[in-house]
């Protein structure tokens, strides 16, 4: 299989892989419908990869490497595909903790303000980005898109730990409609099941908290160092500096300490749902 050319735009990695659907088949003196009758498709969806009229899926990828015997080269470039479109739709500032985020093995977050994006449903995320001025309909389709792709680092085989605390505002304050948080909430307990996810609730009578100053995330990757991520107004930062994750990391066990225990943190989320959202 012949090497993507040096545009690694996503555009130009999925008219590659046309490009490769059509060299193996042609070699193997196949139609578009006879490959497709091989691989339990339509000839109409193998054209349209073809063509770039539509990017492959996963598991297209999968059946072309196992009928042609290519070692997993169409998956492989399947991933690279994953890989350009997630950059393609994060701001470049964002892109160096994407890579992070994927490798990390522990994810620590503290969020004062909104449910952190990777527990966040499409609904919640959509009405987040629409607020950004001047984003456009398709831009929002496209970040949705990728901050729900993120989220699979949650269920994959070898799924991430992930630690969250929030405050309580967060789960009272109205983003998009009242379904919308009563949909986000109800996710919240749903996740909150998975062994790899703890969620935790500072609570609105705690007052002052280490915290106030704004979110940040916490990774930790086993054989390197740690990495943390912090937010504002405009764009995020990423640091290794060790003094600087040292005090973000003194930050989060102090919010912790005022946290209430994961199994109370579920009950406030429940009766925020049920009082405050929940459509009669």
């Amino acid at each position: 299989m012949a090497r993507p050319q040096r545009d690694l735009s996503p555009d130009s990695l999925i008219g590659h892989f046309g490009l490769e659907i059509r060299t193996f088949r042609n070699d193997a003196r196949l139609s578009q419908s006879q490959l497709a009758d091989a691989l339990g498709c339509t000839g109409q969806w193998v054209g349209a990869v073809e063509l770039a009229d539509k990017a492959p899926s996963e598991a297209f990828a999968q059946d072309l490497d196992s009928y042609f015997q290519t070692n997993g080269s169409f998956h492989r470039l399947w991933k690279t595909i994953k890989r350009a479109r997630q950059r393609a739709t994060v701001p470049p500032w964002f892109e160096q903790w994407i890579g992070i985020e994927q490798r990390a093995r522990v994810l620590r977050n503290w969020e004062p303000l909104v449910i952190p994006g990777l527990l966040q449903t499409p609904a919640y995320a959509r009405a987040m980005l629409t607020g950004k001025p001047g984003i456009s309909d398709a831009e929002v389709d496209r970040q949705v898109a990728a901050r729900i792709e993120r989220q699979q680092i949650l269920t994959a085989d070898n799924p991430t730990l992930l630690w969250v605390i929030i405050d309580e505002s967060v789960l009272r304050r109205l983003v998009g409609s009242s379904q919308t948080m009563q949909d986000q909430l109800t996710a919240l307990i749903d996740a909150s099941n998975l062994k790899n996810v703890t969620i935790q609730v500072v609570p609105l009578g705690t007052g002052e908290t280490s915290g106030l100053s704004g979110a940040f995330v916490i990774a930790k990757i086993d054989g390197d160092d740690d990495a943390v991520y912090l937010d504002d107004a405009t764009e995020g930062r990423v640091t290794t500096d060790s003094s600087e994750v040292a005090d973000v990391i003194d930050r989060y066990d102090a919010i912790r300490s005022q946290a209430l225990p994961a199994h109370a943190s579920l009950d406030v989320i429940s009766k925020v749902m049920k009082e405050q959202w929940t459509q009669t």
